[in-house]
């Protein structure tokens, strides 16, 4: 397909890429010269303000032909029942192209905003979530639209079919409650469940440290059975950090964890859940992922920040500095949804630079945490929130990815029910 467009961008480039290729599988070549594609015989769209007549058309909104970052965010129109930005008044509605480099370029994460305690980007600056939309994923059903468009137009065009695929995701920052923590840690929380008169934390703790009962986290052999079962192929990330505030872990040189790292990655390759601290610490993180790589013999090149605690463009910018190629860490850690606006991953676009990187950024859709931590929702009511994003899903023929701890499938404390949860949602691939 042949599109005329008289300014060529590299934002230009890479969502029609991202679009055409990526998504549609369409190959198209982008061309700013009038004639050539006035009299060109092949299938055309039309992206300018120019007119030719019988030609789909999307008019540009200007966005993908500037360089700055605007301060303002566009307003927000429904389209087919669908919320859109950039609209106008043309067949179509709106700047598709530059609705999607918005929000997958991560646009608004460049804009002014009040960051939370840990210096992310809360969802409640998002667009999607002050214009009630975070749980739809907008740019899959806008290709969809778009779609329908080019087929109205050439009702013989091949597109690329998408299929629904749930992938699970877990973080591991401790294969252990109990077990494997050192005497020093195991008596201080001893101590401190003592001194709260948690009794039944402290028979627990004693049964499964004299190994009377099972680590209550280790639920690792179960949840791999039902993968297997179930013909999911999940994605684990280990944290090999150092122990600090907010890194609870387990001292990578002790031959049980390495064993375990070793172990769990002959089933499901692992990949690396970067620490809170190497969040802005290029070396830190280099040498967590030579840590991981060295336990497990191969290059690391998969990576999901801790706490979700990352900075655009620099800890992307850093990522890439460390080798790594894939990320998981594009969602929400205070409310579920779509942070980019897709179920789908898409190359991250360096809005710092203006160019296209080699890091693929795989979004996910719902963290355990978000739902007991941050709204404190469980038992019914937390299964309706995964059973709605997954019908959103499906509806766009997308990849539903969840994020899980092993915690969290502990049937623990205020985790009781979730790995009857977990299952319920694994089986209803």
């Amino acid at each position: 397909m042949l599109i005329y467009c008289e300014h060529i961008t590299p934002r230009v480039s890479y969502v029609f890429d991202y679009v055409f290729s990526d998504r549609l599988g369409i190959t198209v070549e982008l061309s700013s010269d009038a004639d050539k594609f006035i009299n060109s015989e092949t299938k055309k769209l039309n992206y300018s303000t120019k007119l030719f007549g019988g030609i789909p058309l999307i008019v540009p909104e200007n966005l993908l032909f500037e360089k700055k970052i605007r301060l303002s965010k566009p307003g927000v129109v429904y389209e087919k029942g669908i919320p859109v930005i950039f609209s106008n008044t043309t067949e179509f509605g709106f700047d598709l192209f530059s609705a999607v480099f918005y929000f997958i370029s991560r646009y608004e994460e460049y804009q002014p905003f009040e960051t939370d305690l840990h210096g992310r980007f809360p969802a409640k600056e998002s667009l999607a979530f002050k214009h009630i939309f975070l749980n739809q994923p907008v740019v899959d059903y806008w290709i969809m639209l778009f779609k329908d468009f080019l087929n109205k137009n050439y009702p013989k065009l091949k597109f690329k079919e998408e299929q629904y695929e749930q992938i699970p995701t877990i973080d591991v920052d401790s294969p252990w409650c109990y077990r494997n923590k050192g005497f020093i840690r195991n008596t201080l929380g001893l101590l401190r469940d003592l001194l709260k008169f948690e009794i039944n934390k402290v028979l627990l703790r004693l049964l499964v440290l004299m190994r009377l009962k099972p680590d209550p986290w280790f639920v690792f052999n179960k949840v791999n059975c039902l993968f297997a079962n179930n013909h999911l192929n999940p994605h684990y990330f280990i944290h090999v950090g150092h122990y600090g505030k907010f890194d609870k872990t387990v001292r990578r040189n002790k031959l049980i964890f390495r064993h375990f790292v070793k172990k769990l990655d002959s089933f499901y390759p692992v990949a690396l859940h970067p620490s809170y601290k190497s969040s802005g610490n290029l070396s830190l993180l280099k040498s967590e992922c030579l840590a991981l790589s060295k336990i497990v013999d191969k290059p690391i090149s998969q990576s999901r920040q801790h706490f979700l605690k990352f900075k655009l463009p620099d800890y992307y910018q850093m990522l890439i500095a460390a080798g790594i190629t894939n990320d998981f860490s594009m969602g929400f850690a205070d409310k579920p949804g779509f942070r980019a606006g897709t179920s789908r991953p898409f190359y991250w676009y360096d809005l710092k630079k203006e160019s296209k990187t080699i890091l693929k950024v795989h979004p996910f859709a719902i963290m355990d945490r978000t739902l007991v931590k941050y709204q404190h929702i469980t038992g019914n009511a937390a299964k309706l929130v995964y059973e709605e994003l997954k019908q959103q899903v499906q509806q766009v023929n997308g990849l539903f990815v969840t994020l899980w701890h092993n915690e969290s499938l502990g049937n623990q404390d205020e985790w009781k029910g979730w790995y009857e949860l977990f299952m319920e949602l694994m089986k209803k691939n």
